[in-house]
């Protein structure tokens, strides 16, 4: 094996990462497309919001009606799309094609991200879990947002990790922007921006000056987003608000999502116990005698976070994936055991995750987690296609920072098939889904 702190070939590596990756994706999609069917979800997302948005827009350019759509986000890929039907006359196939040219790009991105770091079939092997999981193969298949936004906070959290220089910051600060014309929820990217630049601060002192740089370079988005809000008179378009046509209840697009870090953590249990052979070693070898402590505060952590708020499948808005585990369970109290056990391994294998990581990279991986789940308590609605690409995302990515040099088979072993039977898994889910399986 090889380790990760040396220097992977920019040249032949990373970009045959990329170039695989973004194959991987291609086929992936057209074969969900060509050979499978989107669900009623996938279909109502589509024609009701989405290409309705993009059809409006292209009438108004170039001097589109922004106060108000049928899209609880900002319009940033609707106006991309909406331009190119506009001025280059493209139908609704030439609009899949560019939608599918757009996850191209994320796959492209998690591809360098990994290729820069180990070799070509290790990037792409912690890279399939993700570009077979459902809600990114819709994404990609069918016209929807959140793959440009994926593909954004992927390509922050990589620029992040690399040493901030003024390339690095300028190509943030101007993700950042993109990002939250996009999907103004992603804001909380900001937060990494500024943790990699106070991180490499070179002495103490420093730190201050540095933290006035990272928010420098977010203040272009904090702009933008401030201005939508000010537009909308909210958070989300006017017809998302109370009494607007799309506010359908009462309780899906008020209130908050306490639950958010359970089922965050929850999501890390379910997928991080394939991948904790690639952190185990290097945890152990950082923390020594003091593992089993990390492990234990991660367990401990994880219990405290899904204890406290109610679990149970009754909460309004609460299907999908891991939820259709918890309704198969009882619950004890409003908390449901299922979710209580995963959130548990979760933690642990959150602790162990950070713990095998250098200081700046521990620094930056912790704030992207916990402000992501910052974010998502402000919405109530807790839907796994909402968490699953970040928590894949955060593992693999993370998975790629770690010294991988072991003389050991089993877990050498271990560390190839963990991918492998989680991208099975991801494909089985994917297949039984979009025929007719539900969500």
């Amino acid at each position: 094996m090889y380790s990760c702190s040396e220097v992977i070939p920019a040249t032949r590596s990373t970009l045959a990462a990329v170039s695989l990756s973004a194959l991987c994706m291609l086929v992936v999609a057209l074969t969900a497309y060509f050979y499978l069917q989107p669900n009623s979800r996938i279909t109502y997302d589509e024609q009701s919001h989405h290409l309705p948005a993009i059809r409006t827009f292209a009438q108004q350019l170039p001097a589109p009606e922004l106060r108000d759509y049928p899209v609880a986000t900002t319009p940033g890929y609707h106006l991309l799309m909406a331009a190119a039907v506009r001025y280059a006359g493209i139908g609704e196939t030439g609009l899949r094609g560019l939608n599918l040219i757009i996850s191209i790009g994320l796959a492209g991105v998690v591809g360098w991200t990994l290729g820069r770091r180990m070799r070509t079939r290790e990037a792409i092997l912690l890279g399939l879990p993700l570009m077979t999981c459902v809600y990114v193969v819709t994404s990609a298949a069918w016209i929807l947002p959140e793959n440009a936004a994926w593909g954004l906070v992927a390509l922050i959290l990589s620029l992040a990790l690399l040493p901030t220089t003024p390339g690095t910051l300028a190509g943030m600060s101007i993700a950042l922007l993109v990002l939250v014309l996009v999907r103004q929820p992603h804001a909380w990217c900001g937060a990494v921006i500024l943790a990699a630049t106070v991180m490499d601060a070179a002495r103490p002192g420093d730190r201050l000056r540095r933290g006035v740089i990272g928010l420098a370079a977010t203040v272009p988005a904090a702009i933008a987003v401030g201005a939508f809000v000010w537009m909308w008179g909210g958070l989300v378009p006017p017809m998302f608000q109370p009494g607007g046509r799309e506010y359908e209840l009462s309780t899906q697009y008020g209130g908050w999502g306490p639950a958010a870090a359970a089922f965050t953590m929850a999501l890390a249990g379910f997928y991080g116990v394939w991948l904790a052979p690639w952190f185990w070693q290097a945890s152990r070898q950082r923390c020594g005698r003091g593992f089993w402590l990390i492990i234990g505060i991660g367990l401990l952590a994880g219990f405290v976070v899904s204890v406290l708020p109610e679990t149970s499948y009754q909460v309004p808005h609460r299907r999908s994936g891991i939820w259709r585990l918890i309704q198969m369970a009882p619950t004890i109290g409003e908390r449901s055991p299922v979710l209580i056990a995963l959130a548990m391994v979760g933690g642990a294998v959150t602790a162990m995750t950070l713990a095998a990581q250098s200081t700046r990279t521990r620094v930056i991986l912790l704030t992207a987690l916990v402000m992501f789940v910052a974010a998502q308590t402000a919405n109530p609605m807790i839907w796994q296609r909402y968490y699953e690409p970040m928590v894949l995302l955060w593992l693999i990515v993370s998975a790629a920072q770690v010294e991988q040099t072991t003389t050991i088979r089993v877990e050498r072993f271990l560390r190839w098939i963990g991918p492998i039977g989680l991208t099975a898994f991801q494909v089985a889910v994917t297949v039984h889904t979009l025929r007719g399986g539900g969500e």
